[in-house]
């Protein structure tokens, strides 16, 4: 999986288009995720928007909603830090994401979604009337990708400015809101039909306001791919921590999400 679509997931994620499957014909080795790779638009499965369970509310966070008080966010530099800091399942160090490939992925995402009839309508509206935003927050986004497991999986982490109520708004609190309305999508996407639920998992509170997604896309009615996700924001940053699979995301805990999300709230070092 290159790490254009692996990177344009973690982002989606963060914007509200959770959900991204599918592989590519140039995998890296099981277990080692490519950053270098470079983009590609083909892919039949990939960017279907996110889901949830249409019988569930909206997810609740670890800790009643707070408003937000401006505060100066790190700079890139220090977020670069943060994310080269985490080491992976094979214990080595998460890999950056360039600008661009993360904005090729992003690409890759929004190319699919506007080629995709998508169910119910709304999702489809609602996730495209944020495709220049999300393109915004992905501009001043630092990313990473490293792997889940010895098999195959891939884990991705964004961390991005949370230090105004317009970044949590767009950044943190539209995709809870999301959850209301799309909790269960189905995307057809050159001629396959992928349905996508969501539901909320719990989670201890990390930083101000956390919480945690899972996400299984099937096709055919069989389950083709899986994603577990923690978003936290607090000092001034929002971060979201992601393993996605093909296969069950074995090795991959919440707690392990949750614990490398917690580091990309604090300073580098510290």
């Amino acid at each position: 999986m290159k790490a254009s679509l692996v990177t344009s997931c973690a982002l989606a994620a963060a914007l509200l288009l959770t959900g991204c499957s599918g592989g590519s014909d140039d995998e890296p080795e099981a277990g080692r995720p490519s950053a270098s790779a470079p983009a590609s638009a083909q892919t039949s499965e990939s960017a279907a928007p996110a889901p949830t369970s249409a019988a569930t509310t909206a997810p609740t966070s670890s800790t009643p909603a707070a408003t937000p008080v401006d505060v100066e966010a790190p700079n890139k530099a220090e977020l670069e830090a943060r994310v080269t800091a985490l080491t992976d399942a094979l214990g080595d160090p998460f890999q950056l994401v360039s600008a661009e490939q993360a904005a090729a992925g992003l690409e890759i995402v929004q190319s699919a979604m506007e080629g995709a009839d998508i169910q119910p309508p709304e999702c489809k509206d609602h996730a495209t009337g944020n495709a220049a935003a999300s393109a915004d927050l992905a501009a001043g986004a630092v990313s990473g990708v490293g792997a889940a497991d010895s098999s195959g999986g891939y884990l991705a982490v964004v961390v991005m400015d949370g230090s105004t109520e317009d970044a949590v708004q767009q950044g943190f609190n539209v995709s809870r809101e999301a959850l209301e309305r799309c909790a269960e999508v189905t995307a057809t996407i050159q001629g396959n039909t992928i349905t996508s639920i969501t539901e909320e998992v719990p989670l201890d509170l990390i930083g101000e306001e956390s919480f945690a997604l899972r996400v299984t896309q099937e096709l055919g009615g069989q389950p083709v791919f899986h994603n577990l996700s923690v978003t936290a924001r607090g000092n001034g940053v929002i971060a979201n921590v992601q393993a996605m699979s093909q296969g069950q995301l074995d090795g991959v805990t919440r707690d392990q999400l949750a614990d490398l999300a917690a580091k990309l709230l604090e300073p580098a070092g510290s």
